[in-house]
């Protein structure tokens, strides 16, 4: 069976620089953008995070 390699891209914002919210924030990313595109956590190959210099 071939196997299918995806590249996505997702973004977010939080309202301040609190570990929390920044946990809260990615998750729901994470589980919009797997649920969007028919992916699983066992696909992945890699993710990259990058954040903006307050954060």
């Amino acid at each position: 069976m071939p196997t299918a390699v995806r590249a996505l891209r997702g973004a977010t914002t939080v309202d301040a620089d609190q570990p929390e919210q920044i946990t809260e924030r990615t998750v729901a990313l994470l589980e919009e953008m797997f649920e969007r595109n028919g992916v699983d956590h066992d696909d992945l190959i890699s993710i990259w995070f990058t954040v903006t210099e307050d954060l």
